[in-house]
């Protein structure tokens, strides 16, 4: 079982998440419609942290053994510049992400070293997103985003390529007060070449998406789920489309703490039809501070 490949397959999650624009899959977890709407101009700052546990999956959803754990930790910082700027009439802003992650790992099957058991932490890659744009109607947000991964991190955490990430988020609300939304957050990611291997790994979609209530002015709880499809196959080997795959669902609960000007949102996610990767459960929780 290698634990570089296994991080990475958690970790197209995880980005996603950490991603001002979105979760994540939305603030922080921008799932709900808050993290589509543009902020204030200025700086933002993100304190993210994922814990996520799991089992290996074959490419046709059946277990790799039966006494198989994943465990990864990761914590987030990510920095938002929300500028004064307007570009075909929407709000310019940009982000970026550094994080540390720890992975470890179980499995009554050794691997080619004769390992049972793994560990490995370490610095990621570094994260950046120069191109948010975000719009603002009565009942429609919107938002397009331009993200880059860059493979800085350390040996085994690293995903050992760059990729590119466009995403379109949608937030519908349904009523003129914005208490009941629906939001959507669709990103296509391409991947370069392996740096050290001749693996090119296939193209991703990640669909997200909630449904979310606020009430008493400061409180938000929502329904989400999210999807994340391998749309061509790997070169160089690997996998064939359609061979890695997972879907998740869960619920989220947002607060605003106007006394010290702190946004918290806290989200458990439970994957299932996981093909060829993990499939386990997600617990995340962020909170948001303007500086």
């Amino acid at each position: 079982m290698k634990l570089g490949k296994i991080f990475a397959a958690v970790f197209a999650v995880l980005f996603c998440s950490f991603s001002v624009h979105a979760e994540d899959i939305g603030v922080g977890n921008k799932i709900l419609a808050t993290g589509v709407a543009p902020a204030k101009p200025g700086f933002n700052y993100f304190f993210e942290n994922d814990y996520y546990f799991g089992k290996q999956k074959d490419k046709d959803g059946k277990d790799l053994s039966t006494n198989d754990k994943i465990n990864v930790f990761v914590n987030a910082h990510v920095f938002e510049y929300v500028t004064p700027i307007k570009f075909l009439g929407a709000t310019y802003s940009a982000d970026m992400v550094a994080a540390f992650a720890s992975v470890s790992t179980k499995s009554d099957k050794p691997d080619k070293d004769g390992n049972k058991k793994g560990s490995l932490s370490g610095i990621t890659d570094f994260y950046v997103e120069p191109v948010v744009l975000s719009w603002s109607s009565k009942y429609v947000d919107s938002k397009f985003v331009v993200g880059f991964n860059t493979p800085t991190g350390e040996a085994g955490i690293s995903k050992d390529h760059w990729s590119v990430a466009v995403s379109g988020d949608f937030a519908i609300f349904f009523n003129p007060e914005r208490t009941i939304e629906l939001a959507l957050l669709p990103t296509y990611e391409i991947h370069s070449d392996n740096l050290s291997s001749d693996l090119k790994e296939g193209d991703d979609l990640i669909l997200k998406y909630a449904l979310g209530y606020k009430f008493l002015g400061v409180n938000e709880i929502g329904v989400h789920g999210y999807s994340v499809l391998q749309m061509t196959d790997d070169l160089g080997g690997g996998k064939k489309a359609g061979e890695d795959n997972v879907h998740a669902a869960g619920i989220q609960y947002q607060r605003w703490f106007e006394s010290v000007g702190v946004q918290l949102s806290a989200l458990f996610s439970q994957e299932f039809g996981a093909k060829g990767r993990s499939q386990g459960s997600r617990f995340h929780v962020t909170l948001i501070k303007p500086i």
